[in-house]
């Protein structure tokens, strides 16, 4: 099947392909995590995964979130107009 434009998909065709496309990037991510995670540790995949859950550091209810500190950051060593900066 050719497309040519997006309008002439309808609207379960447009999400099939959007899903196809995440399922594939996660494929390639979580072939790439494997392979660095034997590379650099001689852990397995499953290993790293499981190191990441449990040193991951929960998130507090109304907390600033990492994009908000940055920003913070960033305003608060910008001597310049925001645009400039």
């Amino acid at each position: 099947m050719t497309i040519t434009k997006l309008a002439d998909l309808t609207l379960d065709e447009l999400r099939a392909i959007i899903q196809q496309e995440i399922r594939q990037s996660s494929t390639i991510q979580e072939g790439y995590a494997r392979l660095l995670a034997h590379r650099h540790s001689g852990r397995t995949y499953q290993e790293v995964m499981a190191s990441v859950e449990r040193n991951r550091v929960p998130e507090v209810a109304g907390a600033p979130s990492v994009v908000e500190l940055l920003r913070a950051d960033r305003d608060s060593r910008c001597v310049e107009p925001p645009t400039r900066c």
